[in-house]
C-alpha cells in the first residue's frame, strides 16, 4: 500500500498496523506521520522475564498513540537488545531499528474489544492511558522471535488509540 493511499484512508492503514508482521512503531510513525516515542510506565523483573507497560506517543500530538504490556524471556533474546529495552528503557521497535535485528512475528489475534475487558498479561484489568470515552477499543496480540533463537523472546499486547481512524487533517 503507498503512503498517498494511505493518508487517505486510515482506516485501511489500522487495519493494516493490526494484522501485519511490520513493526508496530514503524507503521504508527507512518499513520500519524510524526515521530514517536516511548514513555515505560513500570517495568519489574523477575528472574529472566521482564514485564513492561509502557505508552508511545508524539511530542507533536495530544493525546497517546497506544498503550502496551510486554512480557520479555530475557534468554531468547539477543543481549544488545536487552540491554537497550531492559537497562536504557529505549522503545523495542527503536531498538530493534538500531541493532538491525532478524526476527519473526507471529500475530496471535486481533481487533476491537470493549474498554471493559482490555487485560495485561496477567489478566488484570487496565485503565488504558490512551482511551478517552471510548468502548471499543483496537488491539493487537503477538510474539516475536529473534534468530538464532527457536522460541520466542517477547510476547506483546497492543492497544491503540481509536482516534487513530481519523484523518491527518482532523489531527
Amino acid at each position: 500500500m503507498t503512503d498517498q493511499r494511505l493518508e487517505r484512508n486510515p482506516i485501511a492503514l489500522l487495519g493494516e498496523l493490526l494484522a501485519t508482521e511490520e513493526k508496530t512503531t514503524d507503521m504508527l510513525e507512518r499513520l500519524v506521520g510524526k515521530q514517536i516515542f516511548v514513555r515505560v510506565l513500570s517495568q519489574q523483573t523477575t528472574g529472566r522475564t521482564i514485564h513492561r507497560e509502557s505508552v508511545l506517543y508524539s511530542e507533536e500530538l495530544p493525546y497517546i498513540v497506544s498503550h502496551n504490556f510486554v512480557v520479555i524471556d530475557s534468554e531468547q533474546i539477543p543481549r544488545q537488545l536487552h540491554e537497550l529495552i531492559a537497562i536504557k528503557k529505549i522503545g523495542i521497535g527503536k531498538a530493534m531499528n538500531q541493532l538491525e535485528l532478524a526476527s519473526s512475528r507471529h500475530v496471535c489475534t486481533y481487533g476491537w474489544i470493549k474498554k471493559d475487558n482490555v487485560v495485561d498479561f496477567e489478566g488484570n484489568y487496565s485503565d488504558l492511558q490512551c482511551v478517552q470515552g471510548e468502548q471499543f477499543i483496537p488491539f493487537k496480540r503477538y510474539s516475536i522471535t529473534f534468530r538464532p533463537f527457536n522460541r520466542p523472546g517477547m510476547r506483546l499486547i497492543e492497544y491503540f488509540n481509536p482516534i487513530l481512524i481519523h484523518t491527518r487533517e482532523e489531527w
